[in-house]
């Protein structure tokens, strides 16, 4: 965490600015220019500290080409609740990747009449794609905050996305899929036939279903078995069983890179079944996904106090240190998943990035000899073509 003098001037500033613009119940519109990621990770963490102090939290928007108008986002929750902290608007869609700017210069009257509270972040290349593309929000600014003079620090500088594994309720990992998948379908064509369309075998092998096209990478088939599933539920089913389906669902979503679809499925549902810690896992990993750390962060932590033996939710914990550039904290999760699930190889990989990122070469070295001794080599190409995993190439 940065404790520079020049970066808590500029993090009061903006405070400041949020603490007025709550206490006279107006809109503000900042902009924050800066450098690196990591600052914007470090800002987050201040901020959500020193708002919660008035009664407001950040809410985290990561702008995609699926989400380029920020708008559905904000108005799907409590505005006078939060203050939205909106990243990546040059990753709008269209083909220049302008559409996000476009639309907040459409909707820029919608940001004064319902009187949001936003920062938007933008780099250097983004300041000035704003200022072509939306000149009238631009000239909606109330405060420009200078972050750019500040560097990322090297024990900052992770630069990896993570690796989880999918949490399947219903069990599946088998080696041919489609084989699977028929004699299923098979089963499901003699329940249907007979007229028992709405039992529970037939939601369970749609469910099974639903998984192997997950596992195959078949996203879409996946999403609509699912949805199958739920529709074919009997009225008044257990509401433990129907919040496992929709987990389902969510999980599939996050595989669409949907993430703000997933969230909302398991945070606004009265089904959601808040206290299954699986619930407060897919909430961490859909909102660390979709660029809301400090948010995924409060979720695994939940998870882990409802089941703190299981190493999926270490290994998110860990993830989600990661973004936030806590390395030791990071370190210690994925260990703590090691140790809970020596099988499993992928936090050792999420541990080996981190090491790697952070230059403690000597360990990455130790952590390579150990993963020789894993059957790793079939996801081996794959992994390390990701970003920060490139070092796997060495083996």
């Amino acid at each position: 965490m940065r404790k520079g003098i020049f970066f808590q001037k500029q993090i009061q500033d903006l405070v400041q600015e949020i603490e007025l613009s709550s206490r006279w119940g107006h809109a503000i519109i900042l902009f924050a220019f800066y450098r690196s990621r990591h600052t914007i990770n470090d800002a987050e963490d201040l901020l959500e500290n020193r708002i919660n102090a008035f009664g407001k939290k950040i809410y985290t928007i990561q702008i995609s080409p699926a989400t380029s108008n920020v708008l559905p986002t904000i108005r799907a929750v409590d505005t006078t609740q939060y203050i939205f902290s909106i990243t990546d608007i040059g990753n709008g869609s269209g083909d220049d990747h302008a559409d996000a700017y476009r639309f907040l210069n459409f909707y820029r009257e919608y940001f004064l009449e319902e009187n949001l509270r936003c920062i938007f972040w933008l780099t250097e290349e983004e300041m000035q794609e704003l200022a072509l593309h939306a000149p009238d929000f631009w000239a909606f600014r109330h405060r420009v905050v200078d972050f750019y003079k500040i560097r990322a620090t090297p024990k900052s500088a992770t630069n990896f996305q993570g690796l989880d594994w999918l949490e399947w309720e219903w069990g599946g990992n088998e080696s041919d899929y489609q084989a699977a998948i028929s004699y299923r379908e098979e089963m499901l064509a003699d329940i249907l036939s007979g007229g028992e369309g709405t039992s529970f075998l037939a939601t369970n092998l749609y469910a099974e279903i639903a998984g192997l096209h997950l596992q195959d990478e078949q996203y879409t088939v996946a999403l609509e078995a699912i949805q199958k599933a739920i529709d074919l539920l009997p009225k008044g089913v257990d509401a433990a069983f129907l919040a496992k389906l929709y987990r389902g669902k969510a999980l599939i979503l996050i595989q669409k890179k949907e993430y703000e679809a997933a969230y909302k499925i398991l945070q606004e549902s009265a089904l959601a079944d808040t206290l299954n810690p699986a619930t407060s896992y897919i909430l961490a990993k859909s909102s660390r996904l979709g660029g809301r750390r400090t948010q995924g962060l409060n979720h695994i932590k939940k998870a882990l106090s409802l089941d703190p033996k299981k190493a999926a939710y270490w290994n998110e914990a860990g993830n989600i240190y990661s973004d936030l550039g806590r390395v030791d904290a990071a370190m210690d999760a994925y260990q703590k998943a090691i140790d809970l699930d020596p099988e499993n190889y992928y936090p050792l990989l999420n541990q080996s990035a981190l090491l790697n990122s952070t230059q403690q070469k000597e360990k990455v070295t130790e952590n390579l000899a150990t993963l020789k001794q894993y059957p790793i080599k079939g996801d081996l190409a794959n992994i390390a073509a990701l970003p920060g995993f490139d070092f796997l190439k060495e083996i």
